[in-house]
């Protein structure tokens, strides 16, 4: 929404918190429920932070990934282009 306000596609890819943490967790080790309560707090105060808050961007399509594997985002995205 301010880095590149004019782009063509404009795509904001989220994926339920918990995913996120099992993906997360699969990378780098540690608890999922731990990790899991550690991107909800992120998620909190980014989205209500005074400067340039984590929001979906005017014009822009939402692409939940949650239950898809990276295969599947790529191709998502290479249809949308």
């Amino acid at each position: 929404s301010v880095v590149f306000p004019d782009a063509d596609l404009k795509l904001y890819v989220t994926a339920s918190p918990r995913v996120r943490a099992e993906r997360r967790v699969d990378e780098i080790g540690g608890d999922v429920d731990e990790v899991e309560a550690s991107i909800i707090e992120r998620d909190r105060k980014d989205s209500t932070r005074a400067d340039s808050p984590l929001v979906e961007a005017s014009g822009s399509t939402v692409l939940d990934t949650t239950g898809l594997d990276i295969e599947a985002v790529v191709s998502r995205v290479l249809e949308m282009l």
